[in-house]
């Protein structure tokens, strides 16, 4: 038996049954055609320094998409240019895609390492020790004589 939960779509805001995820059917393939089409304004214009304003200028796409679009890290802008309506969620700065910032990303990655156990490099093996003493791993060829 499956469950499913009613959730409201993260997108557009309407109400439907979930197994998982946030984001309904439908925006789900609003969201892959958006894409594409920003896509490929974005490489048309590779030149331009393109903002979030120029994309919902010159494409018919929702501001939620955009977003949606940068906070998975799928579009990135070159430069982070006034306000791009994507924060860090850390330190709030203005950020180009994903939810944090590279400092604030760097620190938590940095936290993390500093709580798990150290490990121990693992012991060498008799089988490396072996090739070694051949001068590494080698390819045999069995002749027809030996079959």
């Amino acid at each position: 038996m499956s469950y499913f939960n009613v959730v409201k779509c993260q997108i557009c805001g309407r109400q439907y049954q979930s197994s998982y995820g946030k984001i309904c059917s439908r925006c789900l393939d609003d969201i892959e055609i958006a894409f594409g089409h920003i896509r490929d304004y974005m490489y048309d214009n590779r030149d331009k320094n393109i903002s979030v304003e120029d994309i919902l200028e010159n494409i018919e796409v929702s501001e939620k998409i955009v977003l949606h679009l940068m906070k998975e890290k799928r579009l990135e802008l070159k430069s982070v240019t006034g306000n791009t309506g994507l924060f860090c969620q850390v330190c709030k700065k203005p950020i180009s895609s994903g939810t944090m910032c590279g400092q604030c990303d760097a620190e938590l990655k940095k936290s993390i390492i500093s709580v798990l156990p150290k490990t121990q490099p693992p012991p060498q093996t008799a089988v490396k020790e072996e090739k070694k003493e051949r001068g590494g791993a080698k390819m045999h060829i069995r002749s027809d004589q030996n079959r």
